[in-house]
């Protein structure tokens, strides 16, 4: 599905979200049904432009692991927000042409007084944004987080299906900056390593804890161009140390890599959610082995949503090259 194109006249309103280093705009048009949201990031230490959103969950429960359509921001589009009229954009403060201009300039299109150019790109709207912090600035939900983790049982088995699931859809689109994709000798953290919580946020809906992916979009991930086939990426990947495909964790026979990184996905979440030094004891032995068993069985799980998502059938030559490629190796 291809996303509205922004053109200065039909800017109706612009919603400046600015909550986070990085701005993020909701912008309504005059012909289009649902916003356009608009978002940069920096490419310093992380090869992603992807959109740093939290889904409420709701009716778009099913989409929680699932890529939303993103695209570059065009160069005629940058400069129909540029000439926006300053009293159709919302924000904390009113806007002057000057003060918009600025905002722009310094937070959305470059990485403060080094002008060095940002990646910019809009994203088709889901659903509202939520707050755009990650669990380390959640402290009392980080504690909940805690104590279900400690606990164990079917909620807790529920959040890992739903970790495992996110992972496995990362792994078969090339989203590569939110768990560990590859195992390479020397790193600190397996295949399956949650990498931090900027990426992965947990919500509270119904009195029960959920997992959402965010940032589905990795532009510099070597598996993330999805016309490309993958026996056309795998030996450029492996000259270059990346070895095969991630998305073979989802191949019958693979059993053992499912279980190793859900594995390395439970031990990191205890990791990064536990103060050792706190009140909640870790999970013990068999909380945590029930605790892999379901994001194993998430991993798993994914193949299903995967086939949903991508309309994947039996006739693999109605599909794209680069999702038949896919699709054969995890069908078998």
């Amino acid at each position: 599905m291809t996303i509205a194109k922004i053109l200065h006249g039909e800017i109706q309103s612009i919603q400046v979200i600015d909550q986070s280093k990085n701005i993020v705009l909701i912008i309504k048009l005059l012909n289009s049904s649902s916003p356009v949201v608009v978002k940069s990031e920096e490419n310093r230490e992380r090869n992603n432009i992807g959109a740093m959103l939290e889904f409420h969950a709701g009716l778009f429960s099913k989409l929680r692991s699932l890529p939303f359509e993103t695209e570059k921001l065009a160069l005629s589009e940058i400069e129909a927000i540029k000439k926006c009229s300053p009293g159709k954009i919302n924000g904390t403060n009113p806007f002057t042409q000057q003060s918009w201009h600025k905002l722009l300039d310094d937070k959305v299109l470059h990485i403060g007084d080094s002008k060095e150019m940002k990646s910019v790109i809009k994203i088709s709207y889901i659903e509202q944004l939520a707050n755009l912090s990650g669990l380390a600035n959640k402290a009392v939900e980080r504690q909940q987080l805690c104590q279900l983790l400690s606990q164990g049982g079917s909620d807790a088995e529920e959040l890992l299906a739903e970790v495992g699931e996110i992972m496995a859809v990362d792994f078969f689109i090339g989203n590569g900056d939110r768990f560990e994709d590859q195992e390479k000798l020397g790193m600190k953290y397996p295949r399956g390593s949650i990498k931090g919580d900027q990426n992965i946020f947990f919500q509270i809906q119904n009195g029960r804890f959920q997992a959402v992916g965010i940032d589905t979009y990795d532009a510099g991930n070597i598996w993330s161009d999805l016309n490309k086939t993958i026996e056309e990426l795998e030996p450029g990947a492996k000259l270059a140390g990346y070895g095969e495909w991630p998305g073979r964790i989802l191949s019958p026979g693979a059993e053992k890599e499912r279980d190793d990184a859900a594995r390395a996905a439970v031990e990191t979440l205890i990791e990064f959610s536990f103060d050792p030094h706190g009140p909640i004891a870790l999970p013990n032995a068999s909380v945590k082995s029930k605790l892999t068993k379901a994001c194993h069985k998430g991993i798993s799980a994914a193949k299903s949503t995967l086939r949903k998502k991508y309309q994947l059938g039996d006739n693999l030559a109605a599909l794209k090259d680069g999702i038949r490629s896919r699709w054969a190796i995890i069908r078998g």
